[in-house]
């Protein structure tokens, strides 16, 4: 055991505090009071790892002691050390203060090493899980922050993805099979058609009421947003200005803007 795990030994007989940091300053770091506010102080400043107190001093005893070092520290074991056995009840004392020893003093040395030894083990055990402890949640948060950014990634990618294709790409496949005659040519385009479909799935984090838009009426969008005239769209797509004012009736309507005043450029403009 290294010598870096001070423990705090407190009794108000010089004699027995000096032959109880001699017994012990062979393995550990010791610092000794003696009473039970200078206990308390010492506490409060050192990270101990284990405590011999003396349960009959004058001023504040050492179950009163207890109590205060519990309240800086609830796992630092705590063990009584007293010359006073017969005037305790054993089992009253454990059960209410549940200590991790309790010794009688005049009994074998050896006892009381080897409990410390044992307390001190099991304080260090514990200091290493909830450092452990620790260390895992703070893994977990960064791994959770990185997940959540390789989601949001992977949505921004999917959405620019799917709108390309549903604006850039299938408009204009469907234009050349409407438009070819060579019926070898228009089968393949038509699989071709398909197959892009397919790719062109949902990504999330899109309003349903966008991805309700036809690849045409997404074509109308991406040419309003380019502040093209009804007029201009219609040359640009090859269709009646009628249907121009169609898409865009059907567009107002998918977006909730029906019997709206809002500007349909501003409106697609301000959500990208």
């Amino acid at each position: 055991m290294s010598r870096q795990s001070p423990i705090l030994v407190v009794d108000n007989d010089a004699r027995v505090l000096k032959g109880l940091t001699l017994l012990l300053s062979k393995k550990y770091d010791v610092i000794a009071a003696e009473d039970g506010i200078a206990a308390i102080d010492l506490a409060t400043k050192h990270d101990i790892s284990c405590m011999v107190l003396d349960v009959k001093m004058p001023g504040m005893n050492g179950f009163e002691v207890y109590n205060k070092i519990k309240q800086i520290n609830e796992n630092i074991p705590i063990i009584f050390y007293t010359a006073y056995h017969s005037e305790h009840d054993l089992s009253t004392i454990i059960n209410k203060y549940r200590p991790y020893g309790y010794v009688e003093k005049g009994l074998s040395a050896s006892i009381l090493k080897n409990l410390v030894d044992s307390a001190v083990t099991t304080f260090q055990i514990h200091k290493e899980g909830e450092q452990s402890k620790k260390e895992l949640e703070e893994t977990n948060t960064a791994l959770r922050v990185l997940v959540k950014n390789i989601e949001k990634e992977k949505n921004e990618l999917a959405k620019s993805i799917y709108h390309k294709l549903k604006t850039q790409v299938l408009p204009y496949l469907h234009d050349a099979i409407a438009l070819t005659n060579n019926r070898k040519i228009r089968e393949l385009l038509t699989i071709s058609e398909e197959h892009l479909t397919k790719v062109a799935v949902v990504p999330t984090g899109e309003t349903a009421e966008f991805l309700s838009l036809t690849p045409r009426e997404l074509r109308v969008v991406d040419l309003i947003k380019a502040q093209k005239s009804t007029k201009e769209i219609a040359e640009i797509m090859s269709i009646s200005i009628k249907t121009v004012e169609f898409h865009r009736r059907n567009i107002r309507a998918k977006l909730k803007l029906k019997n709206k005043k809002a500007n349909l450029h501003a409106y697609l403009s301000s959500i990208g």
